[in-house]
């Protein structure tokens, strides 16, 4: 098994974690505005549990990814 490295900003290369980036730079860090790296963890923590618990993802059927689980 070799590392490859994909090229950054380049979805057809790495289209879900360009999703996921997207998608926490969109919904979590722009709009809040973290002042501190501490500040900046517990939104994404708090982000994170939203995204894997509460939000529901088109691509699996309008449900969490805790209740598809």
């Amino acid at each position: 098994m070799t590392h490859v490295r994909t090229s950054p900003y380049y979805p057809q290369s790495n289209g879900k974690i360009e999703r996921w980036h997207g998608s926490l730079k969109r919904e979590c860090i722009r709009p809040k505005t973290p002042l501190s790296l501490e500040d900046a963890r517990r939104l994404v923590f708090s982000y994170v549990t939203h995204y894997n618990e509460f939000r529901l993802h088109s691509a699996i059927g309008y449900v969490s990814p805790l209740a598809k689980l």
